[in-house]
């Protein structure tokens, strides 16, 4: 008895999935339409002043920011090194083919940079 009563869900769901389907298909320009096109004209939000930059409850994450800064987050046991260090930046990454044909010869792929 129980079994049967899986089966009529998992055939009521594959109704609904076909049906669902076919609705798509038939009229899926019009739900899109109908629910990506702005009701609304646009507005431009208000600006805000110099001021307001320098405010800190606005900032999520700012460097100067150390309590409460979510970016500067680290497990328990790990270290923040006081001066970075070096960092090898990637000029471009491109993909074999374009790579003779752009890069100037004598340029280098990558640059070390002092941060």
């Amino acid at each position: 008895m129980l079994a049967r009563k899986f089966l009529y869900i998992v055939a009521v769901l594959i109704v609904l999935t076909l049906g669902s389907s076919l609705a798509y298909r038939m009229w899926g320009q019009q739900m899109l339409t109908a629910v990506m096109v702005p009701s609304a004209p646009f507005r431009d939000p208000a600006p805000l002043s110099v001021a307001d930059y320098e405010r800190r409850d606005l900032w999520i994450a700012r460097p100067d920011i150390e309590q409460g800064n979510g970016s500067l987050w680290l497990p328990k046991g790990a270290w923040r090194p006081k001066v970075p260090g070096t960092a090898a930046i990637f000029s471009s990454i491109r993909p074999a083919i374009w790579r003779r044909s752009t890069r100037r010869a004598g340029t280098p792929r990558w640059r070390i940079v002092k941060a």
